[in-house]
């Protein structure tokens, strides 16, 4: 029998499954040729990240404060506290470094972090 969400499913898969090429950013961060803005908007994707997940480990140790799973919660979130510090700034490349900028070229800051106002998704 054909069902059309198993064969939604398979086509998803399909379509969703890796390829032989790796993703463009990851080979250009691989050879040293992506762009200090690429590199620095995934960083600041990452803190957000890694901070939600911290939000989030608290919450769920929080919440179950009367079980003994609470501590294990607790102890993730610290093992990302340090992450979630703020990154030194990095100077600009040496003229030596391999970059796609013409020379004299200072790449901008990354964005920073939008601030969440009380009750949005993400303000505690």
């Amino acid at each position: 029998m054909n069902h059309p969400i198993l064969d939604q499913i398979r086509d998803l898969r399909t379509e969703l499954a890796p390829g032989d090429a790796a993703p463009a950013l990851v080979t250009a961060l691989a050879d040293g040729t992506a762009p200090r803005p690429a590199l620095a908007e995934l960083a600041a994707q990452q803190h957000r990240i890694i901070a939600s997940d911290r939000r989030s480990l608290l919450l769920l140790a929080t919440r179950s404060a009367d079980l003994p799973v609470s501590a294990w919660f607790a102890a993730l979130a610290g093992a990302r506290a340090p992450r979630c510090a703020p990154c030194p700034a990095s100077p600009p490349p040496a003229a030596s470094a391999r970059t796609n900028s013409p020379p004299g070229h200072h790449w901008p800051a990354a964005r920073p972090t939008r601030p969440t106002s009380p009750g949005s998704p993400g303000s505690h």
